[in-house]
């Protein structure tokens, strides 16, 4: 990165810094619980010790996004629907299996 780049984005990470400060500070400064809001190193230490399954998490997350994206354009709902329409019946027979005990 030249000189020239880093002094052009040191606006952008100073914002970014004085935002997680912020973040963190508002917990314990306005008495709001920490499970209520966690600051950004209490969701880097859980991020890093994996005790959160992250990966669920993010898979509901994602077919979220794509609910909406769906939802909002038609082109994304010809696009994804297909996708979606296979992921959900991947569980229904899931489900249907364990119900009946028998998978068809």
């Amino acid at each position: 990165m030249t000189a020239r780049g880093f002094w052009r984005l040191l606006p952008s990470l100073v914002v970014f810094a004085a935002l997680l400060a912020a973040w963190q500070a508002a917990g314990p400064l306005f008495g709001v619980r920490e499970y209520l809001l966690p600051g950004p190193l209490a969701v880097a230490r859980a991020l890093a010790n994996f005790s959160v399954p992250w990966h669920r998490h993010l898979w509901v997350t994602t077919l979220e996004i794509l609910g909406i994206a769906v939802a909002w354009s038609p082109l994304a709902a010809r696009a994804l629907m297909p996708f979606l329409v296979f992921v959900s019946s991947g569980r229904r027979s899931a489900a249907r299996c364990c119900w009946t005990r028998r998978c068809s």
